[in-house]
């Protein structure tokens, strides 16, 4: 049985950033996994102005995990699910999700990691997520990038630790 655990925190351009949390469990190439990012935008209050001065977004998701690839030093997982979308402004969204990660083991503390997922919501909303990083024990940097098929990019780097049981 093996657990990998994530939480970071993101810058997010033209926003005020987010919080991502993760947890994977894998037993002999099939797996669970489930996530949650949180991105959060303040709005200046006017006067008049009624609702919350804080804007919070929540993309969920619920993944089975089938590791399709193991030579030693380099994986690559499938995922296929449920995603979700919630928002403080907007109805919550709901829908399969397909992705992919790729992870190449450098050294014994050092990897390289790419991923890849795609949501089909409610509503003909669609996101695609895309996130690359490097690990070096404990500690992950990267970028990663949320992009619906309305509105600008929720895009920046990332920084945050991993844990592996």
């Amino acid at each position: 049985m093996r657990a990998d655990l994530y939480l970071g925190a993101q810058t997010v351009e033209n926003s005020d950033g987010a919080v991502t949390g993760f947890i994977h469990l894998s037993h002999r190439g099939l797996g669970l996994g489930l996530s949650n990012t949180s991105y959060f935008e303040s709005v200046p209050q006017t006067e008049g102005m009624e609702g919350p001065t804080q804007i919070r977004m929540d993309m969920r998701a619920l993944s089975v995990l089938a590791r399709v690839l193991d030579l030693g030093h380099t994986e690559v997982w499938l995922h296929g699910g449920i995603g979700e979308s919630r928002s403080t402004e907007f109805a919550r969204l709901a829908g399969p999700l397909l992705g992919a990660a790729v992870e190449r083991e450098l050294s014994d503390a050092l990897a390289v990691e790419g991923s890849a997922r795609h949501f089909r919501l409610e509503h003909d909303v669609n996101a695609t997520e895309l996130r690359v990083s490097l690990k070096a024990s404990v500690l992950t940097v990267g970028y990663r990038s949320l992009q619906f098929n309305v509105g600008p990019p929720l895009h920046g780097p990332e920084a945050g630790l991993t844990l592996r049981f």
